[in-house]
C-alpha cells in the first residue's frame, strides 16, 4: 500500500487555510519567511525570465516572486491538490502571469 505523502500538507489546507509555517499570524514565520524569500530573490536574476517554483506549496512563496521580482512568467507547481487550489484562489486571479498547476516535475518534460 502506498502511503499519500501529501495528505499532511492537504490536511493544513483544510484546518488552518494555509501552511502553518506561511500564515502570517506568527513573527516567527513572517521573519522567517522573509529570510528564504529573500535568498532566493538575491541569489539569482529572474528578470526578464521565465520561473518554475517546484514545490510551491500554498502559494506564498511564489506570489512573493511574482511581487518582487521582474520574472515574465512564473508557474508553481505542486504534487497536494488542496494547496494547489488554495493558490489559485489567492494569487493566481491578481497576476495574468502567475499560473498554479497540480504536477510533478516529471510530469512537465
Amino acid at each position: 500500500m502506498t502511503q499519500n505523502v501529501y495528505e499532511p500538507f492537504n490536511k493544513d489546507i483544510e484546518k488552518f487555510g494555509g501552511y502553518q509555517y506561511t500564515l502570517p499570524e506568527r513573527l516567527s514565520s513572517i521573519r522567517a519567511n522573509r529570510r528564504f524569500s529573500d535568498v532566493i530573490i538575491q541569489g539569482a536574476s529572474l528578470d526578464g525570465k521565465r520561473v518554475v517554483d517546484v514545490g510551491c506549496g500554498d502559494g506564498t512563496y511564489t506570489q512573493v516572486l511574482r511581487i518582487e521580482t521582474r520574472a515574465t512568467y512564473i508557474l508553481g507547481i505542486d504534487p497536494a491538490e488542496l494547496a494547489i487550489d488554495h493558490a489559485k484562489k489567492r494569487g493566481a486571479p491578481r497576476y495574468k502571469d502567475l499560473e498554479f498547476r497540480q504536477c510533478l516535475a516529471t510530469d512537465l518534460v
